[in-house]
C-alpha cells in the first residue's frame, strides 16, 4: 500500500530533523513559529480569506476554464469551532506542502499571501485544524505533534537541542494525518478548534468578524 502524501511529508520532516547537523533546525522552527504567530495576530480572519483568494487566483492562472465562476465563502463560528468554507478552489499537493513546510510555498509575487506563513496565524487560536479539500482530508493538532515529538525526543540531534530549549516541540502544522472525509456543500472546508484562552483580547474571533472591512472586496477575487 502506497503512503499517502501527508505520510510522505511526515517521513521527510522527521528524517531531516534526526539527521546529524550543526544547525539546530527544530529550535529555528520553534523561533519562526513564534515570530509568525505574533506577526499575524489580529489578522487571522483576513489571512484565511486571503488563502481562499490566492487559491482562486491560482486556478485562474492555470486554466482558462473556471468550473465555478461565482465563488462564495462562508464563515461560521459555533460551539468553539470556526469554519471557513469556499467554493471553486481546492488544495493540491503544493498547497498542502506550503502549510507543512511554511516558507516553501508555491505562491508567486502576484498573490496576496506570503510563502504559506499567513495560514500559520491560526496557531494563535487553534489547538486542532481539519482541512477537507479536493483529494485531501487532513488533521493537524497539538496532540498529534506532541505524540510525534515523544517518539524522537531521545535521538541525539533532538536531545542536543532540548538542552538549549526545554520547551522544544514539533510545530503543530508540521505533522498531519489523514482523516475520514465529510459530506460538504463547499469545495474546501477548514475547521479550527478554538482554544478558549485565546479569545480574551481585542483581536478575538467575534471582534474580527464584526470588523471585516467591506473594502476587502477590492483586493479579493472570491
Amino acid at each position: 500500500m502506497n503512503k499517502s502524501y501527508i505520510e510522505k511529508l511526515n517521513y521527510e520532516y522527521i528524517k531531516y530533523n534526526l539527521e546529524e547537523q550543526e544547525r539546530d533546525n527544530l529550535i529555528s522552527e520553534n523561533n519562526i513559529e513564534n515570530r509568525d504567530v505574533k506577526g499575524y495576530h489580529g489578522r487571522e480572519i483576513l489571512e484565511l480569506l486571503q488563502n481562499a483568494d490566492d487559491a482562486y487566483k491560482k486556478q485562474l492562472e492555470i486554466s482558462s476554464i473556471v468550473k465555478n465562476e461565482n465563488v462564495s465563502v462562508l464563515i461560521e463560528y459555533k460551539n468553539s469551532i470556526l469554519t471557513i468554507s469556499n467554493t471553486g478552489t481546492t488544495f493540491d499537493q503544493d498547497g498542502v506542502k506550503a502549510i507543512v513546510q511554511g516558507n516553501n510555498s508555491p505562491k508567486g509575487s502576484s498573490l496576496i499571501g506570503n510563502k504559506g506563513t499567513g495560514f500559520r496565524s491560526v496557531l494563535n487560536w487553534a489547538n486542532k485544524v481539519q482541512i477537507y479539500s479536493g483529494d485531501f482530508n487532513l488533521e493537524f493538532s497539538i496532540d498529534i505533534a506532541s505524540k510525534e515529538f515523544e517518539k524522537i525526543k531521545d535521538y541525539p540531534q533532538i536531545k542536543k537541542q532540548l538542552k538549549k530549549n526545554k520547551n522544544l516541540h514539533i510545530p503543530m502544522l508540521s505533522i498531519g494525518k489523514d482523516i475520514e472525509p465529510i459530506e460538504k456543500q463547499y469545495d474546501t472546508v477548514i475547521k479550527l478548534y478554538i482554544k478558549q484562552d485565546s479569545q480574551k483580547d481585542d483581536f478575538n474571533i467575534e471582534k474580527q468578524l464584526n470588523n471585516i472591512d467591506e473594502n476587502l472586496c477590492y483586493f479579493c477575487h472570491v
